[in-house]
């Protein structure tokens, strides 16, 4: 088990053996950090699952070595509780230099235990809770070192419309810029030995091709990185010719645009290199245009999500930006290379997607760059270039438009 963590999360899990809503806000808490590539956390269900025995050992270590508490509570009498005050107070004894989280709903700051009121207090009942949360994080445990602003994160409940998983301002307007998660595509390297030990065993695999292990989903490649001593986002090296397995997980896209009936979804990292074609006969004509809508529209959306699915006027249901779509400030782009960046996934790397240090890759437009007969694209630091169009190094960043009911 890891020993040190970046976040340590405390809170109430059951009441007379019974679980509370803290334990679905907690889980909630922990995904979305997963989603947000923030992996050093210790969340007891899961950090803990295959240990047997002498769980308090573990836990008291982990609150010696994580950087930040986050103690997260819907109750006052939780925070007092005899088992999570014990958590909160060995962490300040611990370490009095660190800093703890208060994240809390419908808990005034006067109400908190003394020892924590020296603390800055996060209001999780607000919508943009997660967002505030992850700029204090970034403050404490990053020191800046990510200068891109967090959008807000959306609830991932499949059971739901699509308009009821989106997040509205205060005003009840859909805000742009937002997240929403919606499909699903494999993309985080599985490193844990027991979890692949599990995997190992399962040799059916469902309708999308993706084998099935205790309610989650996964893939298997044979890595073929496209440079020598890549690493996948957890810093781990990509080993050449070695067979990993991936978790399949909800496809994150941000909010470009919407209207009362449709909103307009640009993916966040990018899933997949994939060439555009063996001659330059333009977008339309191209192989990339034919796998974007039927191999992945086949396996990144299930029946029921592809019924929420709005051609575009080409009739297509995956479309890619133009190279004028990469300075609409709609998609987030301004006249700076940066905001451009975009994120490689684990599987997306393995696949021999090209990336630069910090994990970024390149992605396709549809325009032609007509003087030297060849496709433009996006480089890894943001800026517009252009190569033949057979390469096999560069991604997609996705376009769909989907129903709002």
């Amino acid at each position: 088990m890891r020993e040190e963590f970046d976040i340590f999360i405390s809170y109430k899990e059951s009441e007379d053996g019974i679980k509370t809503m803290d334990s679905l806000d907690a889980k909630l808490l922990y995904d979305n950090f997963l989603l947000e590539g923030i992996t050093s956390v210790f969340y007891a269900p899961e950090t803990l699952k295959d240990i047997i025995g002498e769980w308090d050992n573990y836990i008291d270590l982990a609150l010696r070595n994580s950087k930040i508490l986050i103690v997260l509570s819907s109750e006052i009498r939780y925070i007092n509780s005899e088992h999570i005050q014990s958590e909160w107070s060995r962490f300040i004894q611990y370490n009095p230099s660190k800093i703890v989280i208060p994240f809390v709903k419908n808990i005034d700051s006067n109400d908190l235990p003394d020892k924590l009121k020296k603390f800055q207090k996060v209001d999780s009942s607000s919508f943009v809770s997660f967002n505030n949360l992850l700029r204090l994080l970034s403050a404490h445990i990053y020191g800046f070192r990510d200068k891109r602003i967090p959008r807000i994160i959306i609830n991932v409940d499949m059971d739901k419309p699509v308009s009821d998983r989106i997040f509205v301002d205060i005003d009840n307007i859909l805000t742009k810029h937002n997240y929403l998660y919606f499909g699903q595509y494999p993309a985080r390297v599985i490193n844990k030995e027991a979890t692949l030990n599990k995997i190992k065993l399962v040799f059916k695999k469902n309708e999308y091709g993706y084998i099935e292990s205790e309610g989650k989903q996964y893939t298997k490649f044979v890595s073929k990185p496209f440079g020598p001593n890549y690493t996948f986002n957890n810093q781990d090296l990509v080993e050449d010719n070695h067979l990993y397995f991936f978790e399949v997980e909800p496809v994150k896209w941000r909010v470009v645009d919407f209207d009362d009936e449709s909103i307009l979804l640009l993916s966040e990292y990018l899933l997949d290199p994939v060439k555009f074609d063996e001659k330059n006969d333009g977008y339309e004509n191209s192989y990339l245009r034919k796998y974007l809508n039927d191999d992945l529209l086949s396996n990144m959306f299930s029946p029921r999500e592809k019924e929420l699915l709005i051609p575009f006027e080409n009739n297509l249901f995956i479309d890619i930006q133009g190279v004028d779509d990469c300075y609409n400030a709609n998609y987030g782009y301004s006249k700076e290379d940066s905001t451009r960046e975009a994120l490689a996934t684990d599987y997306a790397i393995a696949r021999g997607a090209y990336i630069d240090k910090s994990g970024n890759g390149w992605y396709w437009t549809k325009s032609r760059d007509e003087m030297d007969n060849a496709m433009v694209y996006i480089d890894s630091s943001g800026a517009i270039d252009h190569d033949i169009v057979n390469i096999t190094k560069c991604c997609a960043r996705l376009l769909v438009k989907v129903k709002l009911s």
